[in-house]
Formats: structure tokens, sequence, C-alpha cells
């Protein structure tokens, strides 16, 4: 529903931990952007050289069932390109997946108690996706663009 750059929790993480304004407090975290899948989808899809397709119904399509198939496709791209990790159930969960895209309602997570408190780090939204892309093809983990 919202997204977590994983470089900005461990910020938060550590500010709470050293700070005084974090002593014995729970804190929402969140890029802190406002963030829409439908708006991220075609950044996402531009990115990566590929057409966006939006949903063709109001219906939702688990990728559990989806992807079926993905762990026989995944080796075969993995072998090809000389990647580090060849079993995609190490890299991707669809379960976990489908639970997040899978929502009928919409959240927004607040993160004021945070700012308030003195934590002012954000992220934008696409440029951590883009990122961490990029880390992982550094790290041979996805392949190469």
């Amino acid at each position: 529903m919202d997204v977590t750059d994983a470089d900005l929790l461990g910020e938060q993480l550590v500010w709470a931990a050293t700070n005084p304004a974090g002593e014995n407090q729970a804190f929402n975290i969140a890029n802190g952007d406002t963030f829409r899948w439908r708006w991220l989808w075609p950044q996402l899809a531009k990115y990566f050289g590929m057409d966006y397709e939006g949903p063709k119904a109001e219906q939702i399509q688990p990728l559990a069932q989806q992807m079926i198939d993905a762990q026989s496709a995944w080796e075969g791209i993995a072998k090809k390109q000389g990647l580090a990790v060849s079993d995609v159930s190490k890299l991707a969960s669809w379960w976990h997946t489908d639970g997040d895209l899978g929502r009928t309602i919409e959240c927004f997570t607040d993160m004021t108690k945070s700012r308030e408190a003195g934590f002012l780090n954000f992220r934008s939204t696409p440029k951590s996706f883009f990122a961490k892309v990029q880390a992982y093809r550094d790290a041979n983990i996805l392949p190469k663009a």
C-alpha cells in the first residue's frame, strides 16, 4: 500500500535508537511521498523499456497463479546471464506480493509523529525503485539493462 526504502528504514531505526525522542516510541515509516501504484507502474514500464498496459478488469489477478512457471524460466535467465541467484523464490514472494497488490482499500502512512520528533528523512519512491534495481544489477542479481 505504501513503499518504504530499505535504506530509509535503516536510517529511521538508527535515529530512533540514538535520539532521545525515539526512546520507547513506535513510529510509522514510509518514503514520505504520496504514493499510488497506478502512477508508479507506467514509470516502471518506461524504466525497463516496456509498454505499459493497465489492468483489464477490476478483479484481483493473483501472481501466485500467473507465476507458476517462474522457477524454470528464471533458472534459464540466471544461467544465460550468469546471475548470482538462480532460485527465484529467494528473490520474490508471489503470495506476499498478492497480499500487497490485491488489497481493495487504499492506505496512507502518516509520518507526522516521526517528523514532529525530528526524523525528517524521505525518499522519492520512483527514484528509490530505480536505485534498488541498479544495485541489484550491480550485485549480479538482476540482468544488466
